[in-house]
This record gives C-alpha cells, structure tokens and sequence, in this order.
C-alpha cells in the first residue's frame, strides 16, 4: 500500500503545472461539456453563420464606406491613411481601421458586395464564440448558452453583422477587451488586463471616443475585485492605461507625425489635424453645446458624394439620448431590458454581503 501510495505521488503532475492549468482553463474546455451543451454551442454557432450571412450579396452595402474601401484596394498608402478617393487627397472622417478588413478582402476576393460584408460575418461569428467563453468562464455552461443565444437572434444584432459600418469589429475587439478583463479581475494578473487595453485600444480604431465608455468599468472592476493587493492593483492598472492610451492614438500620432504634403488632407477638419478630427468633428460637434469651439467642418468627403456643399454638424439635444427607449430600438431589443433589470436586482439582493474577491459578486 505505501508502493502505491508512493507511485501515485510519483507520477502525479508537480503543483505548479496543476495550479497553471486550473488558471488556463483546462478540464473546462469542450471535452468536458456535457453532449447536451455541446450540440447547442454548435446550433448556436451555425445559426450565427447563417443569420449573419444570409444573403450578403444584397446586404447592406453603404456606398460612402464602400468607394473608400475601393480607393484603400488600390494602394497601401491609400490603405494606411483611410483615402476616401483613389489618388489619396482626402480621408474618409473616421479613423480607417474599421475599414482595413474590408479593404484586405476586397484584395483578395476583389471588389462586391459580398467580399465587404465577409469580415463582418466573421467578426459576428468570433463574437459569439468569445462572448460565450467569457461567460462560461464566470457563471457556467447554461449562461453562457443563454448569453450567446440571446446575442445571436436579437434582430438588431443579426442585420449589424450583415453590414460595411464600424460596430461589428467595434462589438468584437469590446468583447475580447471583457473577456481579457475578465480573466485579469479573476487572476489578478498583469498579462490579461494588458491585453485588455491593447483591444481596447484597437477599437478605439473602430470608433474611436466611444471605445472609452466602458474604461471605468473595466477599472473598476479590476481595482475592486482583483485577489492582489491594492498597490499591485493600482500598479497594474496604469500599466494597462498607458497601454490602451498608446494603442489608441497610433494613427493619430502616425497621422500628425506624418508631413503633411507626403499624406491625405483629414476630412472633417479645418486643420487637417487628426486630433481634431477624432476629438473635434467625431466627438464635440456631435453635441450641440460643445460643437462651437470644435476644430471642425463637415465631411468634405461624404458631401461631395451628394454633389452639396460641406455641412457642418448641427449636434444633437440630450433628447435623444432616450432614444434607446424609442421604437426603432426597443422593437429591436427591448425585450432584453426587462432580463437586465430583473439580473441586476437579483445579483445586488443574492450576492449581498460576499467577499470583495468573490467572482461573481465583482461581475
């Protein structure tokens, strides 16, 4: 019996590989699903595949988007800078980067509709599969089937990824951000939360300012939740800060650094600055009480298309900040509020009282 006990021993694995696959993930993968969770990942999956792109030869194609990915398709400089017109005068009013997948399929499979559209089914599909690992990861198998589902058939979803516009690769780079974060807040290590502000960072490239709305939250979360002391907290979150800053602004520092005679004019500005335009034409003109002091003009581009002149941003009133509440969207996905606010009482009621580390207690 102590031979047995002593090979046992012997031939288990040393404590810090076990340790390291008990962090990573391992026996939580697919093998260790039961049959039932495993057929309805891949139902859901190829629901995905079939929503997102049904019909994408007839999908939404937006012609302002479309002839800049054109223009991108025929030379790197052109791809680099976002031209809005073949021979790299002007830029599209936004950074390019939502564009750069569109612009390399359209190389490869040359220039229709569909070939626009296929990065944005793939960004949909990838978007499931993360938001449901980040989910299980936290809550188990049956939420994570519910969180993707959910994801999957909500209406306004299904037509985002069928279309040429930032949010799907937006929506994805936002989804590996909180799946990293997730992972940092649970571990409280440095790598994860890095990588956190590093697709932070590049969906700043999507949409710029907006990128940042959910940065508080991410701080948060870590600061409150992560099981390492609050100096390493602190410590690493500045890490991840300067991270997300520096990824964030590289096109913007590339632009500026750029002499201006070597590069397209940036649309949306007076003076050609690409601050202005990620800060003044995208940001304060879009609100009617800051847009004054904005370095800004209207899409010179886009105006152009139309055969008008440049019209400037007129803002918009704090009314429509409603809007999620207006038709247009609550038929879309108002029938996920009322599940929000019922989890979000049962979460403060339920988990009431619990240690600050506790994982689902920070979620």
């Amino acid at each position: 019996m102590a031979g047995t006990t002593a090979e046992t021993i012997a031939s288990a694995p040393p404590i810090g590989v076990r340790l390291l696959s008990r962090s990573s993930g391992a026996g939580r993968g697919a093998a260790s699903r039961p049959g039932w969770a495993r057929v309805a990942y891949w139902a859901i999956l190829l629901a995905a595949v079939v929503l997102f792109s049904w019909d994408i030869q007839n999908s939404g194609y937006h012609a302002f988007y479309s002839e800049t990915a054109r223009s991108m398709t025929q030379s790197w400089k052109g791809f680099l800078f976002g031209s809005f017109d073949p021979g790299n005068t002007i830029t599209i009013d936004k950074l390019p980067g939502f564009l750069w997948p569109q612009a390399l399929s359209a190389r490869i499979f040359g220039f229709s509709p569909w070939a626009l559209t296929l990065p944005q089914v793939i960004e949909g599909v990838l978007g499931v599969v993360v938001l449901h690992r980040a989910v299980r990861r936290w809550a188990g198998e049956s939420a994570a089937l519910l969180a993707a589902g959910a994801f999957v058939l909500t209406p306004a979803i299904a037509g985002l990824f069928r279309t040429e516009v930032e949010d799907p690769l937006f929506t994805l780079c936002v989804l590996l951000a909180a799946n990293a974060g997730l992972r940092a807040a649970r571990e409280g290590r440095l790598r994860p939360l890095l990588a956190a502000g590093a697709w932070i960072g590049l969906s700043f490239q999507s949409k710029m300012l907006e990128a940042w709305a959910i940065l508080p939250a991410f701080g948060l979360l870590y600061a409150v939740s992560a099981p390492v002391t609050l100096r390493r907290r602190l410590a690493h979150l500045a890490a991840a800060g300067a991270t997300c800053l520096a990824v964030s602004a590289s096109w913007v520092l590339l632009v500026t650094l750029t002499p201006a005679q070597d590069r397209p004019f940036v649309d949306g500005t007076t003076d050609n600055s690409a601050f202005s335009q990620v800060v003044g034409y995208n940001f304060l003109t879009r609100f009617s009480s800051l847009g004054v002091s904005a370095k800004s003009t209207g899409s010179v581009a886009a105006q152009s298309m139309a055969g008008t002149d440049p019209v400037p941003h007129t803002g918009q009133t704090l009314t429509e900040w409603a809007k999620m509440f207006g038709p247009s969207l609550t038929t879309q996905i108002g029938w996920l509020y009322p599940m929000a606010a019922l989890a979000a009482v049962c979460g403060l009621v339920w988990l009431r009282g619990r240690p600050r580390a506790r994982p689902r207690r920070a979620r």
